[in-house]
């Protein structure tokens, strides 16, 4: 792998087909519509844990929303194509 030190070398090919659409002409689009579903299942996860859960639920509910958060803050940061 070969590495070019301009400021205008193209980015690495993608590794996912998220980073790949992200990367695509519909990139701000797709990431609003990613970023609100991460969003939703965030505030879903988060009243399931107020409403109360079994204590084995309860204990994996905190990961799980960490990884939400670190998902959609992964997604808001990831620059996009401007149309």
């Amino acid at each position: 792998m070969s590495v070019q030190s301009d400021s205008s070398a193209a980015l690495p090919d993608a590794m996912t087909d998220l980073e790949e659409r992200l990367r695509s002409a519909e990139g701000s689009s797709i990431k609003s519509d990613v970023i609100a579903r991460l969003s939703l299942l965030e505030a879903r996860i988060d009243q399931s844990v107020r409403d109360g859960l079994p204590p084995a639920d309860f204990a994996k509910a905190g990961p799980v929303l960490d990884g939400l958060r670190a998902a959609r803050d992964l997604v808001a940061h990831f620059p996009t194509v401007e149309p």
